[in-house]
C-alpha cells in the first residue's frame, strides 16, 4: 500500500530457452534434436527441389547432347514464330533442305528406315568372324554374291531355262514345239517349290495362328493381288511391249509371241479384277474354317490334298484334319471358273512369266534393265535401285532372323532395355492416372480399361526369342554357297525358308515377331488386342526417336508420344479380349464402352471433329481432310502428346530438370515440345499429297496438322512458350479428350 493505492507487479512466467531445455531429460533433449533435424533436412530438400525445377538448368555437353543439339538444329526455323506456326518453326530448316525433284516423299521416317537399311549394309559389308553366329556370316556371304555382278552375266540365264524344262517347257520360248500333254499343274507346282521357287501363282496357302485359339496354327488360304484390275490402253500396251522384250532376251524364237503375252497379261487381269469383286463383297470377316475333305467338296476343281502337299514338300506331311480357313471365298469360287475355261498354255506360260517376275532381281542386266525401263516410262521419272539396297532387301528376305539377332547384339543391351521398359512403365502408369481422373468415364469403363492397361505386357526381345532363333537358324548348317552362282544361292535359301515356314504348322505357337523385318525396320508400335501385347520395332528404339545417352525430355518428346498415341488407340477403339471357355483358349471379341461413356465420348469427338474440318491442306487450295476417317487417329494425337508431357513432368517432378543442349536457348519442356514435332518433318510433292487425300482413304491428317492440331489444344504447349492468348496456336477454344 502506498497512498491509498495498490500496486500490482506483473509476474512475468515465460522462460528462457535456456531454463526450458535445462528442464528436459536426456531423452526428450534426444527427441528435441531428431525433431529439429527432419524439419532442417525437409526444408533443404524443398529448397533443392524448387533450385533444380525452377533455377537454372545445367548444360549437357557430352557427345550425345551435342549430337542431339544438331538434330535439332537441323530441322528448326528460328526465323519463325512458335506461337504462330510451331510445325514451321520445328520443321522449318528440315523442309527448305529437301525438294521434291527427285522423290515425291522426304519424311523423317524415310530417312530413319534408310539409316536402318545402312546400318544392315555395313553389317554385312564385314568379314566374316568366327564370334559371330555362322548363319550371319552365311548372310555376308550372300551378300556378297548379289554383289557380284559380273558372275551374274557369266552365269546367264541357264539355270532358270533349266527349270522350265523340268516342268515341260516356257511355251513362250518353245513356240508351236511345245507339247501341253507333258504339263502337269499340280507336277509343276512340286518342282517348282522343290527348286525352291514360290508358287503362289493365284492364290498364297500360309501357316498362321488360329484367331479364335490361339494355341494351334491353321492353313489360310489368301487371294493372290494383281493391280490393277483395269489399265488405260496406253498403259496396257506399255505393259505388253515390257513383257515381249523380256521374253525376247531369252532367245524366243516365238512367231505367236505377241498373242502368248497378251494372252499372260488378259489372265492377269482378269484375276485382278475378281479379286477387287471378292473384296468389295466380302462379308464373312476373311474366317472360314473347313477341313482338307470339307475344302475339296466346297471347291472341286483344284486337287487340294496333292497341291498343299506339293508345297508343304517332303519336310511336313500333310493330314485330312487338318484346319484350312478361306479368307476370300469369293474369289476362290471365281478362280475355280477362270482355271476351268483357261487353256493348258496360257496357264503355263503365266506361270513362267511370274517365276521370271519373282527372280529378276537376280538375272542378267539385259533382263532388269528392261524392268527399269519401263517403271522409268510409266512413272515418268524413276531412280534405279542402288544393287547395294536390292541385295540387302535380298539377304534380308531369305536370312531375316540371323539379320535380327546381329542387329540386336551390335546395338542393344540389357541396361539400355532396361530403361526403355522403364519409359514404357512410366507412360503406362500416367495413362493410368489420366483415366481415373477422367470425370467423363464411369466407373464400369475406367474399371475395364484400367485391367486391360495394368495387365498389358511389353514385347521387346527377350532370351527366349534368342534361342527361339538359333534352333531355327541350324537349317542353314549344311548350306554352301557358290560366290558365283546367286540364281542357285536364292533358290536354295528360299527352299529352307519355305520348310521352316510350313514346318510351323506341326509345331506349339510361339511369337513369331522377333523374326519378322517389321521388327527391325518398323517405325509402328504393334498392338495384339488377343495377347494384350504391345510390341515395339528396334527402328523405334535408335536413332531420332530414342537415345539412352540423351536428355529424357527427347525420348519423352519422340518414343513416348509414339507409346502413348498408340496406347490410347486400345482405348479408342474399345476393344478387348476375354476368354471364352474357361478351359479352352477361344476368345472374343468385346467392347468395354458402356452407353453413357461412349455417349460423352462422342461429344468429345465431336469438338476435335469440327476442329480439324476447318483446317486446309496447305499444299491444296480449299481441300481438307476427311475428319470421319481421320478423327480417331486425330484424338491418339492428342491423347499421346499430353500423356507423354505429364510423364516427362512427373520425371522431372521426382528427379529434378533436365540439362539443356549446348547453343540451344529453350527449355527443357520446350525442348520436349520441339521433339515431339520432329518425327513428322516432311516434305511432301503437290501430286502425292493430291493422290493421298482425294481418295478419302488415308487415316491421318497430313503430318502438319499433326503437329499444330493436338498443340493449340494443350494449354501446357502455350504455358511453356508463352503463346499470348488467341495466338494461332493458343485459341480460346480448345478440345479436351483424356
Amino acid at each position: 500500500m502506498d497512498n491509498g493505492k495498490t500496486m500490482i507487479k506483473k509476474v512475468n512466467h515465460r522462460k528462457s530457452i535456456k531454463e526450458f531445455w535445462n528442464e528436459q531429460s536426456k531423452r526428450q533433449r534426444k527427441i528435441i534434436y531428431m525433431l529439429l533435424g527432419i524439419i532442417g533436412i525437409t526444408i533443404i530438400t524443398i529448397l533443392i527441389c524448387i533450385l533444380l525445377i525452377f533455377g537454372n538448368p545445367i548444360l549437357c555437353q557430352t557427345e550425345y547432347c551435342q549430337t542431339a543439339a544438331n538434330q535439332i538444329r537441323n530441322f528448326i526455323d528460328e526465323s519463325q514464330e512458335p506461337c504462330d506456326d510451331f510445325y514451321r518453326f520445328a520443321c522449318g530448316m528440315f523442309t527448305r533442305n529437301f525438294s521434291n525433284e527427285r522423290y515425291d516423299i522426304q519424311s523423317v521416317r524415310h530417312l530413319m528406315q534408310e539409316d536402318i537399311q545402312l546400318d544392315i549394309k555395313k553389317m554385312l559389308q564385314e568379314a566374316p568372324d568366327n564370334t559371330d553366329n555362322p548363319t550371319f556370316n552365311l548372310a555376308k556371304k550372300f551378300y556378297k554374291t548379289c554383289m557380284n555382278e559380273k558372275a551374274i552375266e557369266q552365269q546367264g540365264l541357264r539355270k532358270i531355262e533349266k527349270i522350265f524344262k523340268e516342268i515341260g517347257g516356257w511355251p513362250i520360248l518353245e513356240g508351236p514345239d511345245w507339247d501341253s500333254e507333258k504339263f502337269d499343274f499340280i507336277k509343276a507346282v512340286r518342282i517348282l517349290r522343290n527348286n525352291g521357287i514360290n508358287t503362289d501363282f493365284f492364290f498364297n496357302i500360309s501357316v498362321e495362328v488360329d484367331r479364335e485359339k490361339l494355341d494351334r496354327y491353321i492353313l489360310v488360304i489368301h487371294d493372290k493381288f494383281y493391280s490393277p484390275a483395269e489399265v488405260s490402253p496406253n498403259s496396257k500396251k506399255d505393259f505388253l511391249d515390257y513383257m515381249i522384250d523380256v521374253a525376247s532376251q531369252f532367245d524366243a524364237t516365238n512367231a505367236n509371241l505377241w498373242k502368248d503375252q497378251n494372252d499372260v497379261l488378259e489372265l492377269m487381269l482378269l484375276l485382278a479384277k475378281i479379286s477387287k469383286e471378292s473384296n468389295k463383297s466380302n462379308q464373312t470377316n476373311l474366317y472360314n474354317l473347313h477341313t482338307l475333305p470339307e475344302l475339296q467338296h466346297e471347291y472341286p476343281t483344284i486337287p487340294w490334298f496333292e497341291y498343299i502337299q506339293s508345297i508343304f514338300g517332303t519336310h511336313v506331311t500333310l493330314h485330312f484334319d487338318d484346319i484350312v480357313s478361306v479368307s476370300e471365298p469369293i474369289y476362290l469360287k471365281k478362280l475355280e471358273t477362270v482355271l476351268r475355261n483357261t487353256e493348258k498354255r496360257i496357264l503355263a506360260n503365266f506361270i513362267g512369266w511370274q517365276t521370271v517376275q519373282n527372280l529378276i532381281n537376280f538375272l542378267p542386266s539385259k533382263i532388269l534393265d528392261k524392268a527399269y525401263a519401263f517403271l522409268s516410262k510409266v512413272n515418268g521419272k524413276f531412280d534405279k535401285t542402288p544393287r547395294w539396297r536390292m541385295c540387302v532387301e535380298a539377304t534380308r528376305k531369305v536370312l531375316t532372323p540371323a539379320i535380327n539377332l546381329a542387329y540386336v547384339d551390335r546395338y542393344f543391351n540389357e541396361s539400355m532395355r532396361a530403361n526403355i521398359t522403364q519409359l514404357i512403365r512410366n507412360v503406362k502408369t500416367e495413362f493410368k492416372r489420366t483415366l481415373l481422373m477422367s470425370d467423363w468415364l464411369d466407373e464400369e469403363t475406367k474399371r475395364r480399361i484400367v485391367k486391360t492397361l495394368v495387365s498389358s505386357v511389353e514385347k521387346i526381345f527377350s532370351v527366349t526369342d534368342i534361342v527361339d532363333i538359333l534352333e531355327e537358324n541350324t537349317a542353314y548348317d549344311d548350306v554352301e554357297i557358290n560366290e558365283n552362282k546367286l540364281l542357285e544361292a536364292v533358290l536354295h535359301l528360299d527352299f529352307i525358308s519355305m520348310n521352316i515356314h510350313y514346318s510351323l504348322i506341326r509345331k506349339p505357337v510361339l511369337d513369331q515377331w522377333v523374326k519378322t523385318q517389321e521388327f527391325l525396320s518398323g517405325l509402328n508400335i504393334q498392338y495384339s488386342p488377343i495377347e494384350n501385347k504391345l510390341k515395339f520395332p528396334l527402328g523405334l528404339l535408335r536413332g531420332i526417336y530414342y537415345n539412352d545417352n540423351r536428355p529424357d525430355y527427347m525420348n519423352y518428346g519422340l518414343f513416348g508420344t509414339v507409346l502413348a498415341h498408340q496406347i490410347s488407340h486400345i482405348f479408342i477403339e474399345a476393344k478387348a479380349y476375354h476368354v471364352e471357355e474357361p478351359t479352352s483358349n477361344r476368345q472374343r471379341l468385346y467392347s468395354w464402352w458402356t452407353p453413357l461413356s461412349l455417349s460423352r465420348y462422342i461429344d468429345k469427338l465431336e469438338c476435335v471433329s469440327n476442329q480439324y474440318s476447318r483446317y486446309e491442306i496447305r499444299e491444296l487450295n480449299n481441300i481438307r481432310t476427311n475428319v470421319l476417317i481421320t478423327r480417331d487417329e486425330d484424338v491418339a494425337d492428342l491423347a499421346g502428346l499430353k500423356v507423354a508431357y505429364a510423364a516427362y513432368s512427373e520425371q522431372e517432378w521426382r528427379y529434378g530438370r533436365q540439362p539443356t543442349l549446348p547453343d540451344l536457348k529453350y527449355t527443357p519442356k520446350q525442348l520436349f515440345w520441339i521433339s515431339s514435332a520432329l518425327q513428322f518433318c516432311s516434305k511432301y510433292s503437290t501430286r502425292y499429297i493430291r493422290d493421298k487425300y482425294s481418295s478419302n482413304r488415308y487415316h491421318h491428317s497430313p503430318n502438319e496438322i499433326r503437329v499444330n492440331g493436338p498443340l493449340r489444344n494443350l494449354e501446357e504447349f502455350a504455358y511453356d512458350f508463352g503463346c499470348h492468348k488467341d495466338s494461332y496456336m493458343n485459341p480460346e477454344k480448345k478440345c479436351s479428350v483424356w
